[in-house]
């Protein structure tokens, strides 16, 4: 009985499930603020003409 006691402990403590989705997280917001210095260095070398032709796709996108 006693060991069946250890062996679930160290199950519990083994555990990092939690920490995936941490990982998970901090993958996400990378993504995001890595997409945002892109769109920033494409509207800097396109000027307007990049907004125009993005808002064209993000609403074809939207009405498909």
């Amino acid at each position: 009985m006693k060991q069946t006691g250890i062996r679930q402990l160290k199950i519990l403590l083994m555990d990092e499930r939690g920490d995936l989705y941490f990982q998970k997280m901090i993958l996400i917001a990378l993504s995001f603020v890595i997409g945002a210095i892109i769109l920033t260095a494409f509207m800097a070398v396109f000027d307007a003409g990049f907004i125009d032709r993005l808002s064209e796709i993000v609403e074809s996108i939207l009405t498909w």
